[in-house]
């Protein structure tokens, strides 16, 4: 019996190693000069991009919520949330700007927490 638990767990360990391998190769061959997709709006050409990841994330609900609140918001031109990477995607118009603070602020009081915050410039 235990020489089948440890050769599942031994597939099972194998197999998520090779996920996460294939996961990393993927993420690494998306071009910096790429402009991320979103699920609403637009990328702004020359507009800032930043990307938050965050932690509560889980349901499409949440996501929602984080669209609304920062739909509102007249400095964004668009967004994506992935519950899958847990992260926020912001596009905002060329020349617009939203500090890291206000971004975390609007996160943490839609109850949602900030981990990271990254930001580049949309490409042409």
């Amino acid at each position: 019996m235990r020489i089948i638990v440890c050769s599942l767990f031994l597939t099972v360990l194998f197999n998520v190693s090779a996920y996460a391998q294939d996961l990393k190769n993927d993420i690494g061959s998306i071009s910096e000069n790429e402009n991320p997709s979103l699920s609403i709006g637009i990328v702004d050409p020359g507009g800032e991009i930043v990307s938050v990841d965050a932690f509560g994330l889980v349901c499409d609900f949440c996501a929602t919520a984080i669209e609304k609140v920062f739909m509102r918001k007249n400095e964004v031109s668009g967004l994506n949330v992935s519950l899958a990477d847990h992260q926020i995607i912001i596009a905002l118009k060329n020349g617009e700007h939203l500090d890291d603070a206000e971004i975390e602020k609007l996160i943490t009081d839609s109850g949602y927490n900030v981990k990271s915050i990254d930001r580049s410039i949309a490409s042409n």
